[in-house]
């Protein structure tokens, strides 16, 4: 089976929209190739109501010659729709793609170009088959009350792995707001999901609930994705080459659970024995890319940042020159932390907010300082909560 992929996004952050849509699946090779798969998405059309979580599955949809993939040269082209067909051993039903708010029930066709090849292996990526270091965060509403939700580890090896085994994510998000007691966990379950190279990977979530405060959640319908493409061309590290980067967004049943659009960055960390033993300094300026809930709307915006690192072991320091994001401006005088121990931690208060972020290094030559850092943060205010992730290359 051939893994696919496909990630859109759309940020109006003056206007208070936002939407993206995940496709995933597998192309299925055989005497006439199909593709099934599922698609997900999120859209906030007013930034005053609850984001809307959409799910569905997709199939390739069959010509009169009953054949899936066509083109004038080669196979290059191929339809997607909501019905099923003989192919995946439907009977010609339409399967529902399902706004979960109003309930209202979508068939959408969509025809795909230059459908073509790729081939995943050791030498054209970082990030499969080893430990990822990873931070995620985003503004929720769990059970009603908004929160600025972050990692609940300060970094988590365990959030994401990636197989050129299986091409498929395993993630497992754990995330506690600011000052809370409630833990929101998602995880894929068992459901579609597929790696194409390290820019390029999704997962489907199935699982997930709330503990600690808050009901139970009955059912989980989520997905995380890398960045995608969108009109404005943002890309959180675009020269990155230890980083990965994108979404993620979960809505646990009678909206008692709501991610909308929510961030991580995750990648290959620099050794601690490595960091620690390093005498080096260097500049790191960089984007951050955030949700945001005020007084009740949930907003996506994307902000910069810069920050000063020296390394000498138990008394390296950061130092924040900026941080920019929805308006506020913070920054800091020099921050100690042990180089040993990989990661550092900064905070601000600026015009009635607090800036809280953590964050860790990323890929190493041995000699200079790390080339990348990436790591959460959250913002919290007056009826104001914003988490997402931030991202530098030296």
């Amino acid at each position: 089976m051939v893994p696919v992929v496909g990630s859109r996004f759309e940020i109006d952050g003056a206007g208070g929209k936002s939407s993206i849509s995940v496709i995933m699946g597998d192309i299925v090779v055989n005497s006439n190739p199909f593709f099934d798969g599922v698609v997900l998405g999120q859209v906030d059309q007013t930034g005053v109501a609850v984001p809307e979580m959409y799910e569905g599955s997709l199939f390739s949809a069959d010509t009169d010659s009953g054949r899936d993939f066509f083109g004038s040269s080669a196979p290059d082209h191929f339809v997607l729709t909501s019905i099923e067909d003989a192919d995946t051993g439907g009977s010609e039903v339409g399967v529902q793609n399902v706004d979960l708010a109003p309930g209202t029930i979508y068939y959408p066709v969509n025809t795909v170009s230059n459908a073509g090849s790729h081939t995943v292996d050791a030498s054209n990526t970082q990030l499969a088959d080893v430990s990822l270091l990873g931070y995620y965060g985003g503004a929720g509403t769990v059970v009603g009350t908004p929160g600025a939700y972050v990692a609940t580890a300060p970094a988590d090896p365990s959030f994401l792995s990636l197989s050129l085994t299986t091409d498929l994510p395993i993630t497992n998000l754990d995330v506690t707001p600011d000052g809370g007691t409630t833990t929101v966990t998602a995880a894929d379950g068992g459901g579609f999901g597929a790696y194409v190279d390290d820019g390029n990977f999704a997962t489907e979530f199935t699982t997930g609930g709330t503990s600690g405060g808050g009901a139970e959640a009955t059912a989980t319908i989520g997905y995380l994705v890398t960045g995608g493409n969108s009109s404005s061309g943002f890309d959180l590290c675009s020269a990155c080459e230890f980083l990965s980067w994108g979404f993620w967004g979960q809505e646990q049943l009678s909206n008692d659970v709501v991610f909308h659009m929510a961030s991580w960055v995750a990648g290959v960390a620099t050794n601690f024995g490595t960091l620690g033993a390093l005498t080096a300094s260097g500049t790191y300026n960089g984007n951050v890319v955030g949700s945001i809930i005020d007084t009740g709307a949930t907003v996506v915006k994307t902000g910069n940042f810069s920050l000063d690192v020296t390394l000498a072991g138990a008394a390296s320091t950061a130092t924040l020159n900026s941080f920019n994001f929805d308006g506020a401006s913070f920054s800091t005088g020099a921050t100690g932390f042990d180089a040993t121990s990989q990661y550092y931690t900064l905070t601000d208060t600026a015009g009635g907010k607090t800036l809280d972020m953590r964050g860790a290094f990323f890929g190493t030559d041995g000699v200079n300082i790390p080339p990348e850092t990436g790591g959460d943060f959250k913002i919290t205010g007056t009826g104001y909560n914003a988490a997402g992730v931030f991202a530098a290359r030296k």
